[in-house]
């Protein structure tokens, strides 16, 4: 049985968009990585751009964001200035944390997390995401 998508990932507060966060001392930027054979799309921007996102734990409705494609088996962020606020499949339905989400549901995270998402896993043919 599939699970409904959750109002909100995890217990983190989003991070403020489009800014790594400094914590002790060092610098994190988010970040997400893509061990799957599918497109994932991401945002670095968000409530600006030529886009929309329809995050699943952030604000209501449609978000203006700017979308950019990362193809399968990339990565993107992690190092100043890049710091990925959010992540979804367009193309495929997913998995973030056990959860299933619908393709084109966006998924906002902090800017101290790194998303990792591999091939299918319990025999679901669709990204199977953590972080």
């Amino acid at each position: 049985m599939e699970l409904e998508r959750s109002a909100l990932v995890s217990g983190h507060t989003p991070a403020a968009v489009g800014t790594c966060d400094t914590i002790g001392g060092t610098t994190y930027c988010g970040t997400v990585v893509n061990n799957t054979p599918w497109t994932m799309t991401t945002t670095e921007t968000i409530n600006t751009g030529p886009n929309w996102c329809n995050f699943a734990n952030y604000g209501s409705g449609n978000i203006r964001c700017t979308q950019v494609d990362l193809g399968p088996w990339g990565s993107r962020g992690g190092s100043h200035p890049v710091d990925v606020d959010g992540f979804t499949y367009n193309y495929n339905d997913f998995y973030m944390g056990g959860v299933f989400y619908t393709r084109g549901v966006w998924i906002k995270f902090a800017s101290n997390r790194t998303i990792r998402c591999r091939d299918g896993v319990a025999g679901a043919n669709r990204p199977w995401c953590e972080g």
